[in-house]
């Protein structure tokens, strides 16, 4: 009898083993293993975690459509047919929601409610210099990141500290034949000054084609050839369909090039249009042009070419060069862009075309993560056409008002949230594909499932109870309960105090947050001697956009100096207030005008860093008048009123930036 047993015991462990090993083979996308690869199969898309399959078997992460139909399944984690979304995981050792990488991690509130350290806390040894796991009884106790900042890294803010600026690139030169002057090279090519000068004369230069190299070369003074426009029109490597890699997306932005006009520019890419549109102050549309992308394959500048259909250079073909390195902010990535007019030659560098009579360069910023919602803001006819077209793209879309009758349609699946598109238009809760070779890319930030329309739950905050909601909404069960409780507080609260400029003295915090509060050790240190006004590398000129959810179009500036700071709406002065710095990303404005003049604001900034050094970047958040900074960058996204913005500041010539 007992042989039976075990012999019962095998044959369910193989049947299991070869169940699963059916399922996984009825769905094609199972093989590929990595994000970037299987959203690039047709009828696939990456979930976070693993799907689940009918019988509650684990798959692969990567799932989808058959071109006979489907395996039906479910993703609980993040579902994209379009990139590979940064989610949140939880760092195990100081228990604070970091983004994970690409194709990784889950929402930040659910990283959040799950990321907890149950109850341990520490205490900073001063003589190695290491956190000890203590009892709850010792003084001065915390959780590990808050020991941490006391004990190495002595800032109200450790874990968002800026990064180090790049060093900066020596000043190279290359001669403008058609001015006789030396101008700005890109980092990396041209010549010194002295020895640029002694060669750059005015002249009408030519050009020949080197058909080996694909380029267009240079003809001694004297020597006739044609012009670079319309060499590099035969001789240039051939574009070819579609942006360059990891360029689409939507994009806000400014123009920082010399002469540059004020006001917000929006930019959207995908794989077959782009659209252009200009804003003055106050959200009105300047112009929009609308293109068919093109990029030339391998280029180290990124170079697109976009062929004009409609508006301003119509028949024409744009071209543009870009540089996407540097450092990301919080909330957003940066985007440089030099475009050429319609017609003309191609931009030789961003620093050239910062001064170029034909030429335009802006900064341009994109989402990260879900916290961040970039949208095209459209005025025209043909602008909302588009827009149109694009959301029109998923006949899945239609079916949106069902659960039941969205799983019925093929090549459909129902997500728990309305899904977002790659252009950045808000969708339906059904979407999925249009054939086999036909998708409009889409992100399902809650669970995706083509397996079944189960009645959900969400949690009542209030009560922190599950209840039921619409089938095919809300999460299983199991999940809300596992999230449905109070946060708590990753250790036994810590005493915290601010200084007192005046008196020099800590003072306890009796609030649940106090601008500037840290512990007492690091207070009493930092009290003694404050930093008054910002600090000295964001003195200067700075110009910029908000990107809070909800935000106005249109551009602000910001004005630092040694002791105050100036904020703007289109040039218009709103408030001036003098500055305290605490640590290396906290500051307190004590307003000295306009509508809250004598209340106290509080803010967190992080700095980032542009690629080639041209100009600098931070991302400012603001609290409430009268109370504490933002928790984190993602709080003031959606906490009104609380306000946050991308800030650019040039760092050297041609870049320049008059005042407001």
């Amino acid at each position: 009898f007992l042989y039976f047993i075990e012999a019962m015991k095998q044959f369910i462990i193989v049947a299991a083993a070869l169940l699963l090993g059916v399922v996984l083979a009825a769905d094609h996308c199972s093989p590929y293993l990595t994000c970037t690869d299987c959203i690039s199969q047709p009828l696939c898309g990456w979930c976070s975690e693993d799907v689940v399959y009918p019988g509650n078997i684990s798959g692969a992460q990567c799932a989808g459509f058959n071109s006979n139909g489907s395996t039906p399944f479910a993703c609980n984690g993040i579902y994209s047919t379009e990139q590979c979304v940064q989610g949140y995981v939880c760092n195990k050792t100081t228990f604070t929601c970091e983004l994970g990488e690409p194709g990784q991690g889950g929402t930040q509130a659910q990283c959040e409610a799950d990321c907890i350290n149950n109850g341990d806390v520490y205490l900073c040894n001063e003589t190695t210099s290491q956190c000890e796991k203590v009892s709850n009884l010792q003084p001065n106790n915390g959780s590990y990141a808050v020991c941490m900042a006391a004990c190495t890294h002595p800032s109200s803010h450790p874990s968002s500290s800026s990064p180090a600026p790049p060093p900066t690139p020596q000043a190279l030169y290359a001669c403008n034949y058609t001015s006789g002057q030396c101008v700005s090279s890109t980092a990396g090519k041209g010549e010194s000054l002295s020895a640029c000068e002694q060669n750059c004369q005015k002249t009408n230069v030519s050009y020949m084609c080197n058909s080996f190299l694909q380029k267009c070369v240079e003809l001694p003074p004297g020597v006739k050839g044609e012009t670079l426009a319309e060499c590099e029109n035969v001789c240039q490597v051939k574009p070819v369909p579609g942006p360059p890699s990891g360029v689409s997306g939507v994009y806000r932005g400014l123009q920082i090039s010399n002469n540059y006009a004020t006001g917000e520019f929006d930019l959207f890419i995908n794989e077959t249009i782009v659209i252009f549109i200009g804003h003055i102050q106050g959200g009105s549309i300047i112009s929009t042009m609308i293109g068919t992308p093109l990029h030339i394959p391998n280029s180290n500048d990124l170079e697109m070419w976009i062929d004009v259909t409609s508006g301003p250079g119509a028949g024409q073909t744009v071209k543009t060069i870009s540089d996407a390195s540097g450092s990301n902010g919080p909330e957003t990535s940066f985007l440089t862009m030099a475009m050429s007019s319609p017609g003309a030659a191609v931009p030789t560098s961003l620093f050239s075309a910062m001064t170029a009579p034909e030429q335009v360069v802006f900064a341009f910023s994109k989402c990260l993560d879900v916290n961040c919602n970039f949208t095209m803001r459209g005025g025209s006819s043909v602008f909302r056409k588009v827009l149109t077209r694009l959301s029109d793209s998923d006949h899945c879309s239609q079916f949106g008002d069902s659960c039941t009758d969205c799983l019925s349609h093929e090549y459909c699946g129902w997500c728990s949230v309305d899904v977002v598109y790659k252009d950045g238009s808000q969708g339906t809760q059904c979407a999925g594909f249009n054939g086999l070779n036909s998708s409009n890319a889409f992100v399902c930030a809650g669970r995706y499932s083509t397996l079944s329309c189960d009645v959900g739950y969400i949690c009542n905050y209030t009560s922190l109870q599950c209840q039921q909601t619409t089938p095919g909404n809300g999460m299983p069960q199991a999940e809300c309960e596992a999230l449905c409780h109070a946060t708590p507080p990753p250790t036994p609260a810590q005493d915290m105090y601010t200084c007192n400029t005046t008196t020099k003295q800590c003072i306890k915090c009796n609030l649940t947050h106090c601008p500037g509060e840290m512990p007492l050790g690091q207070c009493e240190a930092a009290c003694t001697n404050p930093k008054p006004g910002p600090h000295g590398n964001l003195i200067g000129v700075w110009r910029g956009i908000r990107i809070q959810n909800g935000y106005k179009v249109g551009e602000v500036e910001a004005v630092f100096t040694n002791t105050t700071a100036s904020f703007y709406t289109a040039k218009v002065l709103q408030f001036t207030a003098n500055v305290t710095s605490l640590g290396a990303d906290l500051m307190i404005l004590d307003v000295l005008t306009g509508t809250y003049q004598g209340w106290k604001l509080s803010a967190i900034y992080q700095e980032s860093s542009e690629g080639l050094g041209l100009y600098g970047a931070i991302t400012f958040a603001k609290g409430i008048y009268g109370q504490g900074p933002p928790s984190s960058y993602a709080q003031a996204m959606y906490t009104p009123p609380m306000e946050e913005y991308v800030y650019y500041k040039c760092n050297e010539s041609p870049c320049s930036f008059a005042q407001p």
